[in-house]
C-alpha cells in the first residue's frame, strides 16, 4: 500500500492493531506432520514469538495463511522454522482490502468503500 497518511501507515503496519493479512504460499515438498498445529501455536523466532492465526492446505503444494504482524520477512522465517521451503509468497488481502489480479509491479486505487473499511478497522 502507498500512501502519504503516516498515521494510517503506522497502524496498517503495527502489530498491535491487529491488521490482518493473507498470503498464498507455494512450497517444494511435503509439509511436516503438525505444521498447521505448530504455526497456530507460534514458532520463537530471533526477534520473538511468531505465529499465523489462520491456516489452510489449498492443495499439495500450495497454502493460505493470516497474520495479523508486518516484521521483516514473517511469512518466510515462520516456514523455514517449520521446515517448508517457500517457492513463491503472494499478498491476497491486506485487511479489509481483497488485492485481487494486481499483477507485480502494478497499482491501483482505493475505492471508496475500501477507503472507508480500512480506515475503519484501524479506528481512523
Amino acid at each position: 500500500m502507498l500512501t502519504n497518511d503516516g498515521e494510517m501507515t503506522f497502524r496498517a503496519t503495527h502489530p498491535s492493531y491487529g491488521l490482518e493479512k493473507t498470503y498464498l504460499i507455494e512450497f517444494v515438498g511435503a509439509l511436516p506432520r503438525g505444521v498447521e498445529s505448530t504455526l497456530m501455536k507460534g514458532v520463537e523466532l530471533e526477534d520473538g514469538l511468531g505465529r499465523v492465526l489462520n491456516f489452510k492446505s489449498l492443495s499439495p503444494t500450495w497454502i493460505e495463511v493470516t497474520i495479523h504482524e508486518g516484521r521483516y520477512h514473517i511469512i518466510r522465517r515462520l516456514m523455514e522454522a517449520v521446515g517448508v521451503e517457500v517457492v513463491r509468497l503472494v499478498r491476497t488481502r491486506f485487511g479489509p482490502i481483497v488485492l485481487g489480479d494486481i499483477l507485480e509491479g502494478r497499482w491501483r486505487d482505493l475505492n471508496e468503500v475500501e477507503l472507508i473499511n480500512l480506515r475503519k478497522v484501524l479506528s481512523l
